[in-house]
């Protein structure tokens, strides 16, 4: 007869060590994994509103580069400031862009237009079409020797309405000015009275501007409503006032834009604390870009 087998059983303290012991284990595998997805969500958070930030300047920067204008600050509602706060700091920057031109104004029976006309009849071609909120710039022709030209300009009214017939040579739209043109305008030689060659073209308004927090971009509605229709491209603006124009002397042409403290929140992600860092944009506008007078 075999002696009977001798069985061994775990203690109860030997199981609630053996469940610590698991519990801890599972503890820290789990705060690798809740760890290494914070951080995963970070770095997505931060690589998104680093590209937000680089979209934003990117952006800014070649719509100032396709400026026709010298730039002009503004304020949190996109009026221009004062002269004498010119240099910033500002809630906001406005430029013009090139819409379409030159095109020649339509030489009528009459001789000249005078400085109060109200309403201008361009000769466009059929793809181009003046719309309110548009600035028109017509280069006045110099008739003698002493004469120089000027250049005159007038915001195309919000409420005007266009009238057009067709001509050999395009399309005349009659555009109806905000205010008077400002200047005489010559139609015709007045020794020969042969028609002239008045040449214009329209600029485009276009303002960035920092608004509860977000850098807004605001351009004319291609609608022809007259008005400003706003893009957010970026969130959480660290300043209220990122931009200034310091200028190298007192020529206009001398004049730079500079964006300061610029940040953004990436605001489809879930770890909504995570900013990305401050950039710093400085844009130098080339003198030969400005072909207007105050926009």
């Amino acid at each position: 007869m075999h002696p009977r087998s001798k069985i061994t059983a775990s203690t109860l303290v030997e199981l609630m060590i053996a469940l610590a012991i698991v519990s801890l284990a599972g503890a820290g595998v789990f705060e690798i994994l809740r760890t290494g997805l914070i951080l995963g969500s970070k770095n997505t958070s931060i690589n998104l509103s680093h590209q937000q930030s680089r979209f934003a300047l990117i952006q800014l920067q070649n719509d100032l580069n396709s400026a026709v204008s010298t730039p002009e600050l503004t304020d949190s509602a996109g009026n221009i400031l004062s002269s004498g706060s010119s240099s910033g700091p500002a809630a906001g920057v406005s430029f013009q862009d090139y819409a379409g031109g030159p095109y020649c104004l339509y030489v009528s029976s009459t001789s000249t237009i005078p400085a109060t006309a109200t309403s201008i009849q361009v000769i466009t071609g059929s793809n181009f079409q003046p719309l309110p909120g548009q600035y028109i710039h017509i280069q006045a022709v110099p008739l003698t020797a002493t004469s120089t030209s000027s250049l005159l300009e007038a915001l195309l009214s919000g409420a005007s309405r266009y009238t057009s017939s067709s001509t050999t040579s395009g399309i005349t739209y009659t555009p109806t000015l905000a205010t008077a043109i400002g200047g005489t305008i010559n139609l015709r030689d007045p020794v020969t009275g042969n028609p002239l060659s008045v040449a214009s073209f329209f600029t485009t308004p276009v303002i960035y501007v920092v608004q509860n927090g977000q850098l807004v971009k605001y351009t004319l509605d291609p609608a022809g409503t007259g008005r400003m229709l706003p893009t957010v491209m970026a969130y959480d603006v660290s300043t209220p006032t990122p931009f200034s124009m310091p200028s190298v002397n007192s020529s206009p042409q001398n004049l730079f834009l500079m964006v300061q403290d610029l940040t953004a929140l990436d605001p489809s992600s879930s770890n909504r604390g995570y900013h990305s860092v401050t950039a710093q944009m400085t844009l130098q506008i080339p003198h030969f870009a400005q072909m207007t007078v105050k926009y």
